[in-house]
């Protein structure tokens, strides 16, 4: 069993995209592993771990401000989930950022059976922005982009 996620992404214009992390159960491991005396100098583990704390922390506020940028865009696009994840999503630019974010929020909590670690958003997310920059002059065209995801 592999540790964490791959993601694969294609979209109009040749647009290709690989990437893949850590998830958060890999995080929750390490956080045990530092706990152990034999791993630790007497007294560090708890150390150890609020800076383990402060990682999962950061990863939270950097996809709930990657979530909002990718929902205000504004771009026309419809994106395909497949893999472990299947949705399809139209992005429309006459939606509010926060329709958008709440009907993309719910097909991916729905598809996801209650949704997805915060690595796992980043990523996504990053796919998304990438593909609109990389598609920027395009952006009269159908744009597809399909995120193939392998938890």
């Amino acid at each position: 069993m592999a540790i964490g996620f791959d993601l694969e992404a294609t979209g109009s214009n040749g647009y290709r995209r690989s990437s893949g992390a850590w998830t958060e159960g890999s995080l929750i491991a390490l956080k045990i592993a530092m706990s152990a005396p034999k791993v630790n100098a007497p007294g560090t583990g708890g150390t150890n771990r609020g800076i383990l704390d402060s990682i999962e922390a950061s990863f939270s506020k950097i996809a709930k401000s990657l979530l909002s940028r990718v929902c205000s865009m504004g771009v026309n696009f419809t994106l395909f989930m497949k893999g472990d994840i299947k949705f399809k999503y139209v992005f429309e630019s006459g939606k509010s950022a926060d329709q958008v974010e709440s009907e993309f929020l719910h097909l991916l909590a729905t598809a996801s059976g209650g949704g997805v670690g915060d690595q796992v958003m980043i990523h996504i997310c990053r796919t998304i922005e990438d593909f609109v920059t990389v598609n920027i002059s395009n952006l009269n065209d159908a744009l597809v982009l399909t995120i193939d995801i392998d938890l």
